[in-house]
């Protein structure tokens, strides 16, 4: 899994997420792919429509996979696409019943399929290289090239660009027939067939399947606007059943990364173009019906329900109900768990009226204000799994061994330092500490030293800022706060340390040794206790406060609890999502498979 308090990587990570947020919006490559200065609608590429078959022919069924958040660690991605190429999942329904799964005829990467940051290499190694290997090893590799494969990208994806993704994924030429040159690259035997990071798919039962690209702060382009508006005022029949795969579960981060406005207003205004309320009271505009919101980002499995959260379940099927919507997020693709039990039920005002089918209510003032509501229904792991996870954190010196290496770097540079400039004043480390007539003398000389080194000044305002940054408070007083106090707390420690060893512990006769000694036990000592007090702050934070929950758990690098949903719609012209999870990774994926169900089949009936 990958490393994410390794310090190269977080320096590597670090430059890439500074470049991408400072030039993304001035070079976006979606406005040279999808830029639409034609004022003629938009058409469905043949490719893309998926109500007929191979032969043309009326399909009556499909089935499609979504997968999020991919190419971490080979063994939980490998596992993973071990599940996805095997050409039958079987499943207990309550009672004595069992169902059938077979693989996708689709499969929809829902975004960040490579960490931490996107190239070629990267891809190569930490997604195609598994996929192919686990359609080889299942046996059906040759079976898979009857499966297409498209993907939106998310943020990591973004991070040089879409360079990579567009190479990857996009590489298909309008117009090019499926077969030879132009036709797309194969990803795990599957051929892909976008040929931008967005699309929309025309399913049989009058369902559609949405595909947005939200870039890295959820901005939509005017090419990628343009193109939905057309899908949705020209090519979907009135009243047609959508499927959106949005890049983030903003409805969810409402309250934790953010206030409502700043979080759900872009895709507010994704879910009001797909389904024609965005036009207002136009009454030529073709109205749609938003059912089932797909999304990863956050890497668990969590089910929202908006409107009437009445449920029926008939043997072992949960069926929602008409006028509720289903909003479903698993980033369980392969990435680094992350915790569930910072989830709530969610509700603010908003001035825009719910797509359909949920009912918009009544305004709760004027100017008119609606309720927007999300019900939290089921997540996994569960919330007391998820504290028990969290306790892992007690283990942060050992999952992240190079972040305490950095720690101990920079102590053995500052304690040098110090012991330095001791010399230069005419004063022995430790000899001066330890010849001080009493304790309180002793701190003021250790603090007189560390005053006057003025880059042990700097170095305090430096991670005084940087932990400022990284906290996750969101008032900008409150923002300081936490940070100088997680400041202090590393100072404090520091201070005791250095004055403890150099005043009371035995470190030899001759100088040289004495010092060079100081410097050793003084660094690798705070370079624990600062790692404890990072473990500390991450678990303190994310059970009192609700927040760090991603950096708490990237810590982790927990490699379970992975898995993917399976949709099916069916002769009917109902939709059943089948939530799939695995509950023990094994090592390299080469072992058992034990896939279950997270909760029973949900129904959306036609």
């Amino acid at each position: 899994m990958y490393g994410w308090y390794d310090p190269a990587h977080l320096l590597q990570t670090g430059i890439r997420v500074v470049i991408a947020t400072i030039f993304g919006e001035f070079l976006d490559r979606r406005e040279l792919f999808g830029n639409r200065d034609d004022p003629n609608p938009a058409r469905l590429d043949p490719q893309h429509d998926y109500s007929v078959a191979p032969d043309r022919s009326a399909r009556s069924e499909i089935w499609i996979d979504f997968v999020a958040d991919t190419g971490d660690g080979w063994d939980s991605t490998y596992a993973v696409a071990r599940l996805l190429a095997r050409s039958m999942l079987e499943f207990q329904l309550a009672g004595n019943d069992r169902t059938s799964t077979p693989h996708g005829d689709v499969v929809v990467f829902g975004g960040d399929e490579v960490y931490a940051t996107a190239s070629r290499e990267e891809y190569r190694r930490r997604l195609i290289a598994p996929f192919e290997q686990a359609a080889i090893v299942e046996g059906t590799a040759k079976a898979l090239q009857a499966a297409d494969v498209y993907a939106i990208p998310g943020n990591h994806d973004w991070y040089d660009g879409l360079n990579a993704f567009m190479g990857l994924f996009c590489a298909r030429r309008p117009g090019a027939p499926a077969a030879g040159f132009g036709g797309g690259r194969r990803i795990g035997s599957r051929l892909s067939k976008q040929t931008r990071s967005y699309f929309a798919l025309k399913l049989p039962g009058n369902w559609w399947l949405i595909g947005a690209d939200a870039q890295l702060s959820g901005y939509l382009d005017r090419g990628q606007v343009a193109f939905f508006d057309d899908v949705a005022q020209t090519m979907m029949p009135p009243g047609s059943n959508v499927i959106l795969c949005a890049g983030m579960p903003s409805w969810s981060y409402v309250g934790l990364d953010g206030d409502a406005d700043e979080v759900f207003r872009n895709y507010s205004y994704l879910e009001g173009i797909v389904t024609g309320t965005a036009r207002g009271p136009d009454p030529n505009a073709r109205r749609h019906n938003l059912r089932l919101v797909l999304t990863g980002d956050s890497h668990h499995y969590t089910r929202f329900i908006e409107g009437d959260d009445r449920e029926t379940t008939d043997r072992g099927v949960t069926t929602i109900a008409r006028n509720a919507r289903c909003y479903l997020t698993w980033g369980g693709g392969g990435a680094f768990l992350h915790p569930t039990q910072q989830l709530r039920d969610v509700s603010f005002e908003w001035p825009y009226p719910p797509p359909p089918p949920v009912a918009a209510g009544d305004s709760s003032s004027a100017p008119r204000r609606y309720r927007r509501g999300f019900k939290k229904r089921v997540v996994y792991p569960n919330d007391d799994q998820s504290r028990r996870l969290s306790c892992r954190l007690a283990r942060f010196v050992v999952d992240n061994p190079w972040f305490t290496a950095l720690l101990f770097a920079v102590g053995v540079a500052i304690t040098w330092a110090l012991a330095g400039t001791a010399d230069l004043k005419g004063q022995r480390l430790p000899a001066a500490l330890r010849a001080a007539p009493s304790t309180g003398d002793a701190v003021g000389q250790l603090a007189s030293l560390l005053l006057t080194f003025p880059w042990f000044v700097l170095a305090c305002l430096t991670l005084i800022v940087t932990l400022t940054y990284f906290s996750a408070a969101q008032r900008k007083p409150l923002r300081w706060i936490v940070g100088i106090g997680h400041f202090t707390a590393h100072l404090l420690t520091y201070f005791a340390v250095f004055l403890v060893v150099a005043r009371f512990v035995p470190l030899g006769g001759r100088p040289i040794w004495s010092g060079a000694l100081l410097v050793l036990i003084v660094s690798v000592v705070t370079a624990l206790l600062s790692t404890a007090i990072m473990a500390v702050y991450l678990w303190t934070s994310l059970t009192f406060f609700r927040r760090h929950w991603n950096e708490a758990f990237s810590a982790l690098r927990i490699k379970d609890y992975k898995g993917f949903l399976r949709l099916h719609v069916d002769r009917a012209g109902a939709l059943t999502v089948y939530p799939i999870a695995l509950d023990t990774v094994p090592h390299d994926g080469d072992g058992s498979l034990t896939p279950k169900l997270i909760e029973p089949p949900i129904r959306l009936g036609p």
